[in-house]
């Protein structure tokens, strides 16, 4: 029993230590961003999606797929510094986790969260020509032919977006043509009609039944009462292995 206690007292502090983490709101946000939506973390599960969708989903083109895994980490981190900085992402991540740890607490059958994405629309609206310049600086495309580049030194750039960045021009006509692309981008936004929130408790409640749901719910509760006294157990069996071995004051000491 005392060999137990040994074996099981570090593998009890350190599910303890990981239950903390994960069933507490502060520890699973930055879990979370740590393991996600950091900067260190992002461009590579932006690229475990992409192979995913490419090889579970629909089958990427090749030429989509290349542009995507050719960026690298730190054009990632470029572009989502333009779009929704980290400090933006850390907010959403409160939110959501807030959410559910409010439902683990309440009456509720369903949690409520309601991811808002009107900041990083904002954030492309007012930096659209930053991004397109992004995409012309980090795209892993050929460089422009010659007469293609005296097109783009006369200013006749077209209004295809998949034209203006099938190849990289000459480093003086990139910023051109970002002010340029950058409405056509905003139109498409406008043409999408986004919304500016996405409510996830709907989702849930048009997909999942409620009974399954509260389930759900007890279960995590219970879990999270039970990993947070594992640590107890490895020191109720060392108690009870002296409680069978120890006669005397020396052999406790012992």
């Amino acid at each position: 029993m005392l060999i137990v206690f040994g074996l099981t007292l570090p593998v009890s502090l350190l599910v303890t230590d990981v239950s903390r983490q994960v069933f507490s709101e502060k520890g699973l946000a930055e879990l979370t961003m740590a393991s996600t939506l950091s900067n260190e973390a992002l461009p590579q599960r932006i690229r475990e999606t992409i192979w995913f969708h490419h090889w579970y989903g629909e089958k990427l083109d090749y030429g989509p797929r290349l542009l995507a895994t050719g960026i690298r980490a730190d054009q990632w981190v470029d572009l989502f510094s333009i779009l929704l900085p980290e400090k933006e992402r850390e907010k959403v991540v409160s939110s959501v986790t807030g959410g559910l740890f409010t439902w683990l607490e309440n009456d509720e059958a369903y949690p409520q969260i309601k991811v808002d994405l009107a900041p990083a629309l904002a954030n492309v609206r007012s930096n659209a020509d930053e991004a397109a310049l992004w995409a012309i600086n980090s795209l892993k495309i050929p460089a422009c032919r010659e007469n293609r580049v005296k097109e783009l030194q006369a200013g006749n750039y077209g209004n295809n977006m998949k034209a203006l960045i099938s190849c990289r021009p000459p480093v003086v006509e990139r910023k051109g043509i970002a002010n340029h692309l950058a409405p056509i981008v905003l139109k498409m936004l406008d043409q999408a009609n986004l919304p500016q929130s996405v409510d996830v408790t709907q989702q849930l409640k048009s997909r999942v039944e409620e009974g399954k749901v509260v389930a759900m719910k007890s279960k995590v509760n219970q879990a999270r009462q039970a990993l947070s006294l594992i640590w107890i157990l490895p020191f109720v069996v060392s108690i009870l292995a002296l409680a069978l071995v120890v006669r005397s004051r020396e052999q406790l000491m012992q």
